[in-house]
């Protein structure tokens, strides 16, 4: 071990390096190359810098920086020095390769572009500036105060933040975190299990493999291609979902849920919104504090609640062999329910309300299926209920309503 650290240090202090200052009095500019023997396996730490900086991997075993600096001072004494002080801030410490220490002003434009092998660790902290990652394996950390993130292609241990931009990640292998205070969060062929959150963006999260958590203060969430187990929050923003087939856990404060194609367990969950979807295999379980529920080609379990709204729900299963048990409940409005019209089922609706005797005349039960019915004899506590074996029995379906019709028909 001994000898191959020794090693290591060496190759890493082996620097080859090119540097050029050009232009004229307000617009110099600085263009250098440092390449760095090094080894997989190595780390680089950038601190302190405001720059754009671009990481992608490359089959040789060593790494190369490019720099380029644009700078708006008026001698070229001013432009050397600022040369001067560029490369004293690299630095090499064992195998970490170290960037760091804020340039002097009169600094217009700061890029490094970096090559290094691909099984590399990253350390990156960056007053402004982009950050581009693309094609490494290790663990990798990224911060930047102001600018967008860019990544592709990493394997891991992944952890990213950005103050004021945006964060765009594809196809990723590992575990990752995600974190922007003022930005757009776009996920495409996740493979590996993340957590990403937004304090005032949207987030959009196209194909996945492992479990996947998003999380947004004030915007909408998209979600498709996932076939593990996914969890989206949003205070204030719709969510739009489909071609799924992980167990599903959705909730919005102030927004809409529109689903589709969805073979997994759902549960969605919207305080002030309308919550509609079609073609579900899997069990439903939705709440809606604000708005109507219409779900269409159901082919398994609903519990569907509302306490402001229709609930509208049509069943479309045709092995009766499968659960399908059906719970749907609103406060306020009406109940239509569409059933095959062979399939076995109890059912029982009921419409209740404290109104007087005219509202008990205006609304009822209304039914394909043969039912027996009741009505209020004391009209103090009006109660309609409608129950029965339909096909000889089967799976209970439970509907009810305080004021509204509840209809059922046979399909």
């Amino acid at each position: 071990m001994f000898k191959k650290s020794l090693i290591l240090i060496f190759l890493f202090a082996s620097v080859l390096y090119s540097q050029a200052v050009t232009g004229k009095s307000g617009n110099f500019e600085l263009e250098s190359t440092r390449t760095f023997d090094s080894a997989p396996g190595g780390r680089l730490k950038i601190d302190n810098i405001r720059a754009d900086v671009k990481i992608s991997s490359w089959q040789e075993n060593h790494i190369r920086v490019v720099e380029y600096l644009k700078m708006s001072v008026r001698t070229r004494e001013e432009a050397d020095r600022i040369a001067q002080t560029a490369a004293q801030s690299y630095q090499v410490d064992g195998s970490t390769l170290c960037i760091a220490g804020e340039k002097s002003g009169g600094i217009d434009e700061h890029h490094l572009t970096i090559n290094m092998p691909k099984k590399f660790n990253i350390d990156l902290s960056l007053y402004s500036g982009n950050i581009d990652v693309d094609s490494i394996e290790g663990t990798i950390t990224l911060q930047t105060s102001a600018g967008d993130i860019d990544l592709k292609d990493l394997s891991g241990k992944i952890r990213v933040n950005s103050a004021g931009g945006d964060i765009e990640l594809e196809a990723l292998s590992g575990e990752c975190t995600l974190h922007t205070a003022g930005g757009d969060i776009q996920l495409t062929d996740i493979f590996g299990e993340t957590f990403a959150m937004t304090a005032g963006g949207d987030i959009e999260l196209e194909g996945s493999t492992a479990r996947v958590s998003l999380s947004t203060a004030g915007g909408d969430i998209q979600i498709s291609r996932a076939q593990e187990a996914v969890s989206a929050k949003t205070q204030g923003g719709d969510i739009e979902i489909s071609q799924c087939a992980g167990d599903l856990n959705l909730s919005t404060m102030g927004g809409d849920v529109k689903m589709e194609e969805l073979s997994g367990k759902v549960n969605a969950t919207s305080m002030g919104g309308e919550v509609k979807g079609s073609q579900f295999t899997g069990p439903i379980d939705v709440t809606t504090m604000g708005g109507s529920i219409k779900l269409d080609e159901v082919k398994g379990p609903v519990n569907a609640k509302t306490h402001a709204g229709t609930i509208d729900v049509r069943c479309t299963m045709a092995d009766f062999s499968r659960p399908h048990r059906m719970t749907l409940e609103t406060t306020v409005g009406d109940i239509l329910l569409s059933l095959p019209k062979n399939l076995p089922a109890t059912l029982s609706a009921e419409v209740r309300t404290h109104a007087p005797e005219r509202w008990v005349k205006s609304h009822g039960i209304y039914s394909d299926f043969p039912l027996v019915t009741t009505k209020p004899e004391k009209w103090d506590q009006p109660i309609i209920r409608s129950s029965g074996d339909i096909n000889g029995g089967g799976d209970t379906i439970s509907l009810k309503t305080s004021a509204g019709d509840i209809t059922i028909k046979a399909e």
